[in-house]
């Protein structure tokens, strides 16, 4: 070969060799991380600074845990109550799909309650964005207690650039310095983070003056969804932005927001932005204004709202411009529209000042089906579904909720559940008596906020089997508002060592308001380890008022999960062989919870959007074979 020819293709074949390993050792790179999991847990509870971080040997304090946080990583908090201020020590994601997540262990009660900080007092409960401006990004904060009664300002504050963070399932209370949660940018435009999704949180009781809110939005492109937002010092949901950035674009949707005695201020106001959208909100019994439309806002709409017994309805100022209001039921307000000259403001479909024939107002704002609110409506680009989830139809309802008769489960009806037994009579503190069975059949418990209180004693001493699954076993709860609360929540413990901690089976329901609900079976190890074994279960719909659900155990093990639907017929959602559960003397059965006699965080609570007024009735039965 010539030895000036070999040289060239020599080197281009030394060259290709580095270009494919250079390329096999980019894919090694690029490759995804394993996401971890890590845990915290107070000392009681076995924490230490000086463990791995395991759900076995967790950390101690959060702040410290965040240190070993990666994107994709998440934190699991134990119960208790953390005196910890999260002042932007969270680091960030990548994307949704590689996001940072700080979440509440599944069922258990977590509380960030700081008492000291980065202001010697706590500046706030969380910051995002404070140190790390735009590298504050894709977390997830989920299901904790955020209690600002020691902070200075605000409950939650997201600031600097921060975007593209969602708070969700959280209880935000006690900020009397400042705002439940303020969300302020910096910059100019549309530049100044945003993004963020305000999900399903419970937020109260915060602010001192008319300038502190529930939520105070003051960016751009922000979904605020399924919130329960009451008894704040001045609006619950207040968007406006006094500098040059702009307030656009935002979301509020399927919300609860009612109970703010401040007259001068209201439930919702739209304000110095262009595009916000209202809808499929209830606001109610608000001292001042139900929705307001102001400061040169622009095409702001108000749609599929039912807005009742406030002060004012709906309040459109001259200088808010193309706002639109449609398909709302607006109805014995004080005054239920003012409109003092909103320029290009179009008004139409509304049903206001007549009435919509609630099911039972301020408890349940579906209306019956004479209401003339029932097919009225125009449908509204881009809504597709009512506040239950329900589908909109071509004739859509006026107001938040379709009608009941708009859904139907997709599961096979059942006539055999709850059984009919001989009945026997069961004294809870006693024990059982009769030859047959030991029953609850239809006993009656209380719900007040997110309380439930069971009848006379607890049910921790039900017995759960004798030594086989040779007959049925069933238990089942009626809730009088929607159940449980946002995130995985307990409807029912069974074949536990106790109702409370750990080594039971229980049914949780995560419930999203505005979107469907689903329903999971869970085993609690002795360890609090978690495991799902059914489901999880998409029933369809948002859970509605007025259902309930059961489980029954049968031979095999064969275990069912039910679901009582408003029509009245009962649905089996699951039925399968679940060959772990126990049995034998001394399992439980009940409702569940954190204590024996008030059980808390479960059945028509408070937040995600259910409506409980105090000491609502709901009913508990069960029936099993005596030992």
């Amino acid at each position: 070969m010539n030895r000036r020819r070999a040289a060239p293709i020599a080197s281009a074949l030394l060259l290709l060799l580095l270009f494919l390993t250079s390329c096999q050792l980019l894919i090694e790179v690029r490759r995804p991380r394993a996401a971890r999991d890590f845990f915290v847990a107070p000392a009681a509870s076995g924490g230490s600074n000086g463990n791995p971080g395991t759900i076995g040997a967790p950390f101690l304090t959060i702040n410290y845990a965040l240190g070993f946080l990666a994107p994709s990583d998440t934190l699991y908090i134990r119960a208790g109550t953390y005196a910890e201020e999260l002042f932007d020590t969270i680091p960030g994601g990548t994307s949704w799909s590689a996001p940072v997540t700080v979440k509440a262990y599944p069922s258990e009660v977590v509380t960030l309650r700081p008492t000291a900080g980065a202001c010697g007092s706590p500046c706030f409960v969380v910051n995002f964005g404070q140190n790390n401006g735009a590298n504050t990004r894709y977390i997830i904060l989920d299901g904790v207690i955020l209690d600002g009664a020691s902070t200075l300002y605000d409950g939650v504050k997201i600031e600097n650039f921060a975007h593209h963070i969602r708070v969700q399932n959280c209880e935000i209370k006690n900020a009397l310095g400042g705002n439940g949660l303020l969300d302020t940018g910096s910059g100019s435009g549309t530049t100044g983070g945003g993004f963020n999704e305000l999900l399903n949180n419970h937020v109260h009781n915060n602010g001192s003056s008319f300038h502190y809110h529930g939520f105070y939005i003051s960016t751009a492109n922000n979904i605020v969804d399924g919130n329960h937002v009451h008894d704040n010092a001045s609006f619950g949901i207040h968007m406006y932005h006094e500098g040059v950035l702009a307030v656009n674009n935002n979301i509020v949707r399927n919300n609860n927001v009612h109970d703010h005695s401040n007259p001068s201020s209201g439930a919702i106001i739209l304000a110095d932005g262009d595009g916000n959208h209202a809808y499929n909100n209830l606001v109610w019994n608000t001292a001042g204004l139900g929705i307001q439309l102001m400061y040169a806002g622009t095409n702001s709409r108000v749609t599929y709202n039912t807005i009742y017994g406030n002060g004012t309805g709906v309040y459109i100022h001259s200088d808010a411009t193309g706002a639109i209001l449609r398909n709302n039921i607006i109805y014995s307000n004080s005054t239920n529209v003012t409109n003092v000259g909103g320029v290009g403001s179009v008004d139409g479909s509304n049903l206001i000042g007549v009435n919509p024939q609630f099911v039972n107002a301020p408890t349940n704002f579906h209306v019956q089906g004479t209401s003339p609110a029932i097919g009225a409506g125009t449908p509204v680009a881009g809504i597709t579904t009512d506040k239950d989830g329900v589908p909109r139809p071509a004739a859509p309802t006026i107001g938040a909720y379709e009608t009941a008769s708009s859904f139907t489960p997709g599961f096979p009806t059942v006539t055999d559940f709850p059984s009919t037994p001989v009945i026997d009579t069961f004294n809870r503190a006693a024990g059982p008596v009769g030859p047959n069975y030991q029953t609850i059949y239809g006993d009656t418990f209380t719900t007040n906020g997110t309380q439930l209180t069971p009848p006379s004693t607890t049910y921790t001493i039900m017995l759960w089997t004798p030594g086989s699954f040779g007959a049925f076993h069933e238990a089942w709860a009626e809730w009088p508002g929607a159940p449980a609360c946002c995130g995985n929540s307990t409807l029912l413990v069974f074949a536990g060592s106790a109702l409370s901690g750990v080594d039971q089976w229980r049914v949780y329901l995560n419930r999203q308001v505005g979107l469907t609900s689903k329903i999971e079976v869970g085993r609690l190890d002795a360890a609090g380890s978690y495991a799902v074994m059914a489901g999880p279960i998409d029933l369809g719909i948002d859970v509605p008022p007025n259902t309930a659900f059961g489980i029954r155990v049968a031979s095999g093990p064969t275990l069912s999960v039910y679901w009582k639907y408003i029509d009245g017929l009962w649905y089996r959602v699951y039925q399968g062989v679940q060959a772990s559960l126990p049995a034998g003397a001394g399992r439980r059965i009940g409702l569940g919870g954190l204590a024996p006699t008030t059980i808390e965080n479960l059945g028509g609570g408070t937040c995600c959007g259910a409506v409980v007024a105090p000491s609502e009735v709901g009913r508990f039965g069960t029936i099993f074979p005596k030992q």
